[in-house]
């Protein structure tokens, strides 16, 4: 194998790395710290709070904050971009 066609094959393998971490920051919108996770994370607190639900099974306010935040941090490192989109076209 020539130095040419190595050196082709290491610039191919990084474009295709560097592709893949794009297309993983994208499938994962809420993943990474910022403004749109910040946002996701206090709605989805606050929706998740006044369901009746989990109101029912704590025993004060409190408890049901800290449950809903745990929630809330475990979903948006799980969300993804069709997560959103099947989210949004369900209601």
């Amino acid at each position: 194998m020539s130095l040419k066609s190595l050196a082709l094959a290491m610039l191919a393998v990084a474009m295709l790395g560097s592709s893949v971490v794009a297309q993983v920051a994208d499938e994962l919108p809420y993943k990474e710290d910022g403004p749109e996770r910040d946002y996701y994370l206090a709605t989805f607190v606050r929706a998740c709070v006044q369901e009746p639900y989990f109101q029912k099974i704590a025993a004060n306010e409190k408890e049901v904050t800290q449950f809903c935040e745990c929630r809330a941090l475990y979903v948006a490192d799980i969300w993804t971009t069709e997560d959103d989109l099947e989210f949004q076209r369900s209601k």
